[in-house]
């Protein structure tokens, strides 16, 4: 269920399932309009294999969708960087799993500060996924970023948040003009 999205203070809401109109306003301003990746945004990505059991987390900020992230959980047992990497399981053994994917700001909304999020809206998302995470009992957390060294800095974000490198690279899934992905994973038994 969506929250009022018209609430002047800045906060999220989480839901499970297809993406919103918010959702879908954020990923096409990034994706489309800031990057020029996915074109439109159609069903074939709307409705990947992950998106049934996928939970979304969507930063408002005054009446406007400003950020989200989508929790998925792996579909025929592998996560999305797995499943598109061609890349051998990336967490073994007995644990449950999730990736972070589709982890987007707004350009007009990032490297901002607001009362409630001082490190901003990216940091409050991914504390928020993580902490959701925990709360279902989510052993390893996945996300796919950029190598480090590009001009992105949510490898460096993730890392601070305790994610740690697991030093496979491989060219990004959505073709873009960033010639190396990698894959960071956390371990939510490690956090305090």
């Amino acid at each position: 269920m969506l929250l009022n999205p018209l609430r002047t203070k800045p906060h999220l809401v989480t839901y499970k399932g297809l993406p919103s109109p918010g959702t879908l306003t954020v990923w096409e301003a990034v994706y489309r309009d800031e990057l020029g990746w996915a074109g439109d945004i159609n069903d074939s990505f709307i409705n990947d294999s992950f998106q049934p059991s996928s939970v979304h987390i969507l930063a408002y900020v005054d009446g406007n969708a400003a950020g989200t992230i989508r929790i998925a959980y792996p579909f025929e047992s592998k996560l999305p960087a797995e499943q598109k990497t061609n890349q051998p399981t990336l967490l073994h053994g007995e644990v449950s799993k999730a990736e972070l994917t589709r982890v987007m700001v707004r350009k007009e909304f990032r490297k901002k500060v607001y009362p409630d999020y001082p490190e901003g809206l990216f940091h409050k998302l991914m504390q928020t996924a993580i902490s959701h995470c925990r709360n279902k009992e989510i052993t390893l957390v996945a996300m796919d970023v950029r190598v480090p060294g590009s001009s992105n800095s949510i490898f460096n974000s993730a890392v601070a948040l305790g994610f740690r490198p697991t030093g496979i690279t491989y060219p990004d899934p959505l073709g873009s003009d960033y010639p190396d992905c990698t894959t960071v994973i956390l371990d939510t038994r490690s956090l305090a």
